[in-house]
């Protein structure tokens, strides 16, 4: 892995034990990468508080930049995928319009035919009786937030927390 930072190798190596499945010796991608032994191993180092806070501030600033490089990377491929999606429905939609419904077409590399399916489409939605409808009830935080900031509400209170910085 590309280190943009110098971390303390004593901390390094726990963070990298931390980051294995113990029962494979592989990288643990599929869980958030640290064991619960880690806070104690962590612990057990004769540091300063301090020195291992910011060590893994550092580390923090690194992961949360690999995160970003691969959210981007991510969102570039999604992007191209997008495209040839759109390519594949304009070619879809050709074939539907040159061979008959019903009609099916094959040879080594692929095969054309029809499944039937049916849709609902609303041709007014104001006429659909009310048990038809879906109402997806839950609190308006932003509102709530403006009223507890005038008065009480009875149900909801306000948190003051203190949310960790690393620049």
């Amino acid at each position: 892995m590309l280190l943009f930072y110098e971390i303390d190798g004593a901390i390094q190596q726990i963070l990298d034990r931390c980051a294995v499945d113990p029962e494979t010796g592989e990288a643990a991608e599929d869980w958030d990468g640290f064991r619960p032994d880690m806070e104690a191993a962590l612990d057990a180092l004769e540091y300063e508080r301090g020195k291992v806070a910011l060590h893994l501030g550092a580390k923090t600033k690194e992961y949360d930049a690999l995160g970003d490089a691969i959210a981007s990377e991510a969102k570039r491929l999604k992007s191209r995928a997008d495209v040839l999606y759109r390519r594949a429905e304009r070619l879809k939609a050709y074939i539907a319009e040159n061979i008959p419904s019903g009609e099916a077409l094959e040879d080594a590399r692929v095969r054309l035919s029809w499944r039937k399916s049916q849709r609902v489409l609303i041709r007014d939605a104001d006429a659909l009786p009310e048990r038809l409808w879906r109402v997806r009830r839950e609190p308006a935080l932003d509102l709530i937030k403006k009223e507890l900031a005038e008065h009480e509400v009875a149900g909801a209170q306000m948190e003051t927390r203190m949310n960790l910085v690393i620049k």
